[in-house]
């Protein structure tokens, strides 16, 4: 835990973590008591985050004695996520909130040819999608890949992805970074989907 007043990144960080698990705006006191910071942590964290956009003040809240708090929330425009699932079937293409809630959803069936085939059709539909969502945010902060594959360790090369029709390692996170100009974070399509059962599902 940061020192008591201290401003740094972990501060920052679990002040943002709270927000975003947030279904409503909340008060920077109430932000304070949650994450076990001191009021001044979570003033200077908040006021960073506004500064940078990723926060905004969402109203006041009234009713209460004494005056008005400020509700902050994260904001619409700190950006979308794009997630793409490569599938020996179809591939399929979400863009998000930062919060992970859906904005919009496509699905073509994946592309033959293998990995540069795929790239292209991943990145046309992620730019068709963003496109749809453009009067709420279009501001592609990162993508999220999940393959049918081996994936390198520490890097973006999948092996044994034959059957979206690659035979030889390849790149994808190189590729996808490249055509999408985000960063893009890469993983094997079993180990994401125990991850999205432990997020969003019943176990």
């Amino acid at each position: 835990m940061q020192p008591n007043g201290s401003t740094g990144t972990t501060g920052v960080g679990r002040v943002l973590s709270h927000l975003l698990d947030q279904e409503s705006a909340v008060t920077r006191p109430m932000v304070a008591t949650a994450c076990g910071l001191s009021r001044p942590s979570v003033f200077a964290a908040v006021e960073r985050l506004v500064e940078r956009g990723v926060v905004h003040e969402a109203g006041q809240l009234s009713g209460n004695p004494g005056r008005s708090a400020t509700l902050y929330e994260v904001s619409p425009s700190a950006g979308v996520l794009a997630a793409v699932d490569i599938g020996g079937s179809n591939l399929r293409v979400a863009v998000t909130d930062v919060r992970g809630r859906i904005l919009e959803e496509r699905r073509e069936p994946t592309s033959a040819g293998g990995g540069t085939s795929i790239v292209k059709q991943a990145t046309d539909m992620v730019t068709t999608a963003l496109a749809s969502v453009r009067d709420r945010c279009d501001r592609l902060t990162i993508v999220a890949v999940s393959v049918p594959g081996v994936v390198e360790p520490g890097g973006g090369t999948v092996h044994y992805a034959i059957n979206i029709d690659q035979f030889s390692p390849f790149d994808f996170r190189e590729a996808l970074g490249a055509t999408l100009g985000v960063p893009v974070v890469l993983e094997n399509n079993v180990n994401l989907a125990a991850l999205g059962e432990r997020w969003r599902g019943v176990a």
